[in-house]
């Protein structure tokens, strides 16, 4: 027999999944057929729907849901962002219970009226036993969060004073469980040998964030960089996460330390082509805290800053002004507040100056480098006192080759002198040096002379290395065959004694 039709009033979803699933009070027919899918008939809804009744402080909210889980799958949970339901946390998440049909639970949760009286974020996951050798030998319990668009949350709306019960059902709720194919990270950053870059973020494969928590990276051996010139990239292949969106980061630990450095951008997002069943993810600049260097005597190169905090650095390191080479889509991209930090700039009493040149775009690095490098000197140019700080993203490459071009262009460099000069005060720099080499033959073409006469030198300072230790080695072959031709003398001589005292013993 059908399960009846119900008028329930109650907090339903409106069946759209997303950032912020947001769910609406009434009396729903919706809610009905909601019920009819979860398999629970009109004995069995109001039997679950029934329990102590609320007190003056407590309300009882019924989650009803249906989900794409099969029973090998994993257990469903429930958590969100109040005490009720867990305060996020996995470890106590609330168990969902099974009901009659496959996919389909439900719980009960007693929420203080307070937590009530404002709208409240919450989300599903699975915790499944699973086994990656990369990972852990053995098995362990990973977790999956279901699918949401923008890996958002769902929101439940505030319940009306003096509720004693509720109910949210909750209908098609995705939790991808199932892989196939792989997926492999690649990022390039300069490291230390005490430090290792490590990945991690929502998928099981790379450590579900703190469980087990990030993954170590390998490194390749050297191949080109987009910027031109050879690197090595930090790399993971991993099984292909079932979900194509997800959540991640990079981490760099500190093998002597102990010490981690997290990625202090917005987290990276994944959106995997669905058609493509072994995926890479590229990745570039890695910016943790506000890591810069001084390229002496008046010139910084480091990451954007992205707060007051960051200029107030800045400014105490000794930087009169800031030259940013990021461009407005960058800026958009990464969510400054860019109005908001201009305010900081001028309470600070810092000077800002900007050039954009475009990230990865060797046409734009063309163009508009001698630009950014001639203002570099311009803001140089104001005071003896003045000192600059530059930046790009990460301060790794358009920031480094402004800083570069300016040496060589002004401060009688050569572009290779110039660009060892900055890598030793900052190990991180990838600038795309044959890009730098095409603008130089235009706007720095005696350092390019320079280039070749220090090349020249040192082919000299080798040749003469080569040619004396040639001279010494010939120095010593007397000594050697004066010294060989005694050892065959002596040989001799106690050859002859030796005989003469096998003679004498034979005549005895």
């Amino acid at each position: 027999m059908d399960a009846p039709k119900m008028e329930v009033e109650g907090i339903v979803s409106d069946g759209v999944r997303g950032d912020d699933t947001r769910h609406e009070r009434r009396t729903s027919s919706l809610l009905s057929i909601s019920v009819d899918e979860l398999g629970v008939t009109g004995k069995e809804f109001t039997s679950l729907s029934k329990g102590p009744q609320g007190s003056r402080d407590i309300c009882q909210i019924l989650f009803l849901v249906s989900t794409n889980l099969e029973p090998d799958d994993g257990e469903l949970f429930l958590t969100g962002g109040c005490e009720e339901l867990s305060n996020w946390s996995v470890d106590r998440a609330i168990p969902m219970q099974a009901l009659g049909k496959p996919g389909r639970y439900y719980t009960l949760v007693n929420f203080n009226r307070k937590t009530l009286s404002s709208s409240v974020r919450y989300k599903f996951l699975v915790k499944r036993m699973v086994t990656l050798k990369y990972i852990r030998d053995e098995p362990y319990r990973a977790v999956v969060w279901e699918s949401l668009k923008d890996n958002g949350n769902r929101t439940m709306k505030t319940v009306p004073p003096n509720t004693a019960r509720d109910v949210v059902c909750d209908v098609d709720v995705v939790l991808e469980v199932k892989t196939k194919g792989t997926l492999t990270f690649r990022i390039h950053y300069n490291l230390p040998p005490a430090e290792a870059m490590y990945v991690t973020g929502d998928p099981i494969e790379i450590g579900s964030w703190i469980h087990p928590g990030p993954i170590r990276m390998s490194l390749s051996e050297p191949e080109p960089l987009p910027t031109g010139g050879l690197g090595r990239f930090w790399t993971l292949k991993v099984p292909r996460p079932a979900s194509p969106e997800f959540d991640y980061r990079y981490v760099i630990k500190n093998v002597e330390t102990r010490s981690d450095r997290w990625e202090r951008e917005p987290n990276r997002k994944s959106k995997l082509d669905k058609d493509v069943e072994d995926a890479v993810l590229n990745d570039v600049n890695f910016i943790s805290n506000m890591e810069f260097d001084e390229i002496p005597p008046r010139i910084f190169i480091g990451p954007y800053p992205q707060s007051e905090e960051d200029l107030k650095t800045i400014k105490v390191a000794g930087a009169t002004d800031v030259l940013c080479v990021q461009t407005d889509e960058d800026i958009a991209h990464r969510g400054l507040n860019w109005p908001k930090m201009l305010e900081s700039y001028k309470k600070l009493e810092l000077g800002i100056h900007r050039w954009a040149i475009a990230d990865f775009n060797p046409t734009s690095l063309e163009e508009n480098i001698h630009h950014a490098s001639e203002l570099l000197g311009r803001i140089l140019g104001q005071s003896d006192e003045a000192k600059v700080y530059v930046h790009c993203t990460a301060g790794m490459s358009r920031a480094a080759a402004t800083v570069i071009l300016y040496l060589a262009s002004t401060q009688g460099y050569g572009l290779d002198e110039a660009f060892q000069f900055v890598k030793k005060h900052r190990k991180v720099i990838a600038p795309n040096m044959g890009v730098l080499r095409k603008v130089a033959v235009k706007h720095a073409p005696k350092a390019l002379e320079r280039d070749r006469a220090l090349q020249q030198e040192a082919e000299k300072a080798r040749e003469a290395a080569v040619a004396e230790k040639l001279q010494a080695e010939k120095a010593r072959e007397p000594a050697v065959e004066k010294v060989s031709s005694e050892r065959a003398r002596g040989a001799s001589a106690a050859e002859k004694v030796s005989s003469e005292k096998a003679q004498g013993a034979s005549a005895a």
